[in-house]
């Protein structure tokens, strides 16, 4: 696939009106960040003041600016990819104090920032277990179009399970194979703090033959991640419960920066085709002089009797060149007290399996993505995040993989020997059955390419699967800072999926007299909605027990409400042509399925640090689940680990153990 993209980005000042001085209990600090190798500035670098919860993000060109409490702090700045570096500055309320940083590229970032399964931004230098990052700017040129790619070959242990290839379908993500045997092998997903739908497929009442689905996480805009978090193994069901036995992938999203606002647009042209020999040609041979010599005039070549011959079925009647189109911009900056950024996206992808000629059957997946991200800092020790996310997206596939109509498996399972033209069909010397015989008129009647069995592939290519799908992920998180050393935390969100999957074949779809089945149309559809709330609440105690002692203590509650609706109906056997509704079959059937689960849980976590190198974290949750049952008891999940880094000893450097 090549993928040819360009981008520009604009930054344009603005003109504001002179405002009040601020209070004198604050300051400024600004300055620039830059790679220490390559001094080119480094955008989405996290700037924070240590023990506080002011921060903020570099711009594209490396600037930051922060106000911060006066007198003595430590700013300290950290990036995916990169080593963290710290500044002790003295502020003052005249004058904006300077603090450029050069971060050097490092292999592994212990100093990184991560909040999964943690309680508390972290860093990783100080955990037991293993959590992955994946930063989206580095797959800024990458041929990556969803979530799912984002992911694929990025972390190890992380097994992104291939789908059926045809365009929009989703992947099967499984983090160290399966955990359980009766909860799903999935990884619960998070967006910025909220559970969102994890699924995928057509709903309950639609299927492909057993092929590749869409997935939901999918539907989020990768244009708006800043970077993903990957917590592996059991050790994530002591912060987030029962459920996440298979791991938790968590999505951060990107934030604004204080500045002017700054416009980037981007566009991206794909093109796409499936390699030729990944099927293998279709063989027959003709049983007698008479088959021969009329295959051979059917083929438009010589044809003996008992000698094999071939046709590349599937690849000269089901593959094209597939083109996509991608489109995003945005926009972000702020002020002191708001930041902004603000995302739009429209991907329109039509894969390389189709043959108009045969029927409407095609591989599609079109969507129109929007995510914002506000960022309040009313006062010094008041952080407002405000997050949302909508997507409409239609997916288009065939019918395939392991059904017997199937369009791919019907071409495999075609026999060239076979190949006729019925009454109204004349044989075009090609390989066709066109109503004159002349290549270039519409088709007839008959079964051109050999099936044996079920139906033709052309009568395959009349039944149409679908999909359109709405999806809103919104949430509010609140961050206090009473004292120095508490800080309270609470989070609000919402997932909101509501999806409408139809499978339809006209009247009369079977085009060539050889299916049986259902040959006056039929319609299934299926409404699936889905609703799940997350809320949020913990409080962080940080205090030094002594001289050499650190204790970082984070107690919690959280709550996920799942409300699920599926109801499918079906109508068959359509009295005539153009009736495509499912009250107009006579033959109705109707399916119905709800579903409701709550999982409620308080958690508590402690992380002792002696000497800042050596790490002990004691943690637990209890948990309940409402699929356990009204009168069983919650489930107990205990954590303990030990994190050791002994290059942060002053007597490393003269260590006989250092290289």
């Amino acid at each position: 696939m090549t993928t040819p993209r360009t981008g520009v980005t604009l930054a344009l000042p603005t003109n504001r009106p002179g405002s009040p001085p601020v209070a004198q209990t604050t300051g400024t600090v600004k300055g620039t960040v830059t790679d220490a190798t390559t001094q080119r500035p480094l955008d989405g670098a996290q700037i924070s003041v240590v023990g506080t919860d002011l921060g903020t993000l570099s711009n594209g060109a490396g600037e930051y600016q922060l106000n911060v409490p006066l007198g003595q702090i430590i700013l300290r700045i950290r990036r995916v990819g990169y080593g963290s570096s710290n500044k002790t500055l003295t502020v003052v309320a005249e004058t904006p104090v300077s603090a450029d940083f050069a971060l050097p590229r490092v292999a592994i970032g212990l100093d990184a920032i991560v909040v999964t399964g943690t309680g508390v931004a972290t860093e990783r230098r100080k955990l037991g277990n293993t959590i992955a990052t994946i930063d989206a700017n580095q797959l800024k040129t990458a041929p990556v179009e969803n979530v799912s790619e984002m992911l694929a070959a990025r972390e190890p242990g992380v097994s992104i399970l291939p789908s059926g290839g045809l365009t929009g379908e989703g992947a099967r993500i499984r983090i160290r194979g399966a955990a359980s045997l009766s909860q799903p092998s999935e990884p619960i997903v998070y967006v910025d703090g909220v559970r969102v739908d994890r699924g995928g497929g057509f709903g309950d009442y639609i299927g492909t033959g057993g092929g590749g689905n869409p997935s939901r996480l999918d539907d989020i805009n990768p244009e708006s991640i800043e970077h993903i978090e990957v917590l592996k193994g059991p050790a994530a069901a002591t912060l987030y419960g029962t459920e996440a036995s298979a791991g938790v992938i968590q999505i951060i999203t990107k934030q604004g920066s204080r500045g002017a606002p700054q416009f980037d647009f981007m566009t991206e042209q794909g093109a796409s085709r499936f390699p030729k020999g990944r099927y293998m040609a279709n063989w027959g041979f003709a049983r007698s002089d008479t088959q021969a010599t009329r295959l051979g005039q059917f083929y438009g070549t010589t044809i003996q009797a008992f000698v094999p011959f071939s046709r590349n079925v599937v690849t000269n009647n089901l593959f094209e060149t597939g083109y996509a189109n991608n489109l995003s911009g945005s926009v972000s900056g702020g002020s002191s007290a708001i930041t902004y950024y603000i995302n739009g996206r429209y991907s329109h992808d039509d894969g390389p399996f189709g043959n108009r000629r045969l029927g409407p059957a095609n591989d599609l997946d079109r969507s129109a993505q929007g995510s914002a991200s506000l960022v309040i800092l009313p006062t010094t020790n008041v952080k407002v995040k405000v997050n949302a996310e909508y997507v409409d997206r239609f997916h288009m596939t065939p019918s395939n993989n392991n059904n017997i109509y199937g369009t791919i498996s019907s071409a495999i399972f075609s026999k060239p020997e076979l190949a006729k033209c019925w009454a109204g069909g004349v044989p075009t010397g090609t390989g066709e059955c066109t109503t004159d015989g002349n290549p270039n008129s519409p088709l007839a009647p008959g079964d051109p390419l050999g099936q044996a069995a079920f139906g033709t592939v052309r009568e395959d290519m009349q039944e149409q699967i679908k999909q359109d799908a709405k999806h809103f992920t919104g949430s509010v998180n609140i961050a206090y800072q009473p004292i120095t050393q508490l800080s309270l935390d609470a989070t609000l969100g919402v997932d909101v999926v509501n999806q409408v999957s139809t499978d339809f074949a006209p009247f009369g779809y079977n085009v060539d007299q050889f299916i049986q089945n259902d040959p006056d149309g039929y319609k299934f559809l299926d409404d699936r909605t889905q609703r799940q709330l997350t809320t949020e609440a913990k409080a962080t105690w940080t205090t030094r027990l002594g001289a050499s002692l650190q204790s970082t203590l984070v107690g919690g509650s959280q709550v996920i409400v799942l409300k699920l609706e599926d109801v499918g109906e079906g109508g068959e056997h359509f009295p005539g042509p153009g009736l495509e509704i499912v009250g107009a079959g006579s033959a109705p059937s109707i399916y119905e399925r709800f579903l409701s689960t709550v999982n409620a849980g308080v958690f508590v976590q402690d992380q002792l640090a002696y000497r800042d190198w050596a790490f002990l974290t004691l943690g637990a949750r209890y948990d309940r689940h409402s699929a356990f049952g009204k009168t069983s008891h919650g489930a107990y999940y205990p954590k303990a680990s030990i994190a050791l880094q002994p290059s942060s000893l002053s007597s490393w450097s003269s260590s006989a153990l250092r290289s």
